[in-house]
């Protein structure tokens, strides 16, 4: 007879798990038949946070030809907020790596997880996911 896996085996597994919010859609400045003009990507290393713990934030954002990246902007909000941001490189990806500890005292609920890029030309890219808080 197997035995269920354990509390601990579960969140074992858990902490495993690499989150990958993608862009799926919400491109300005996109015309048929061309590719995104900018592409933001933003991963972290939890689904779920307790109070108390820390998760980390990565936000990649490729401008794509020619275009040049004005800048990217990383914002969390809800159940904890937070707000980072950087200048573009040129045509070079630019990257926001953050590591957010979620006071002892947050409440239950989501956090929200908005990465966005915008080119000199205008376009831009936008994505969002969750990242849940719960005690």
């Amino acid at each position: 007879m197997t035995q269920p896996p354990t509390r601990a085996a579960r969140g074992a597994r858990l902490l495993l798990v690499l989150t990958t919010f993608t862009l799926a859609g919400c491109i300005s400045g996109m015309e048929p038949g061309n590719p995104a003009p900018v592409v933001v990507e933003v991963t972290s290393d939890r689904t779920a946070v307790a109070p108390g713990q820390n998760v980390v934030v990565l936000l990649v954002a490729t401008p794509r030809g020619s275009r040049s990246l004005r800048y990217a902007k990383l914002t969390l909000s809800g159940a904890y907020v937070a707000t980072d941001s950087v200048t573009g490189s040129g045509t070079q990806p630019v990257t926001i790596e953050r590591t957010y500890t979620i006071p002892p005292a947050t409440p239950r609920g989501q956090i929200l997880v908005t990465g966005v890029a915008v080119a000199t030309d205008g376009s831009s890219a936008r994505v969002d996911g969750t990242i849940n808080v719960s005690p």
